[in-house]
């Protein structure tokens, strides 16, 4: 499964053809399989439901249990195994890690900035003419 939807989505990750820290994340659809998946081993009404509930086997106590160890294990994690770095920043460096670096084109250079949590839909406007 994981071939077919890439499970780390982090905004310093290369993804297409933009390449890294191009502010892209959360692309991928994973997060709305495992929140209906989570309502349904929670009992809740779940519209178009999965073909089985995943966490835990569909055992909340499971569920819960798998949920808390890895909770745990990730906030083991060092800052410089969650941000390893790469060509544009220090391991450890959240901000850096996370910021969008602007390509430059022509003569016009800018420096980065942070990440933002865009709409999926962006949408332009053009007024051709004005009073």
């Amino acid at each position: 499964m994981t071939a077919s939807l890439p499970i780390d989505e982090s905004p310093s990750a290369a993804h297409g053809p933009t390449g890294s820290h191009a502010g892209s994340s959360f692309q991928y659809g994973w997060w709305s399989y495992v929140d209906k998946d989570i309502r349904a081993v929670l009992g809740e009404s779940v519209q178009g439901p999965l073909d089985r509930k995943y966490c835990g086997g569909g055992s909340l106590t499971a569920c819960r249990d798998i949920l808390i160890s890895t909770l745990k294990e990730a906030a083991g994690r060092t800052a410089a195994q969650v941000y390893p770095g790469d060509d544009q920043c220090s391991a450890g460096d959240q901000w850096c890690a996370d910021s969008i670096v602007q390509r430059t084109l022509g003569g016009i250079k800018h420096g980065r900035i942070s990440w933002q949590n865009r709409p999926t839909y962006q949408q332009v406007v053009e007024f051709t003419s004005h009073r």
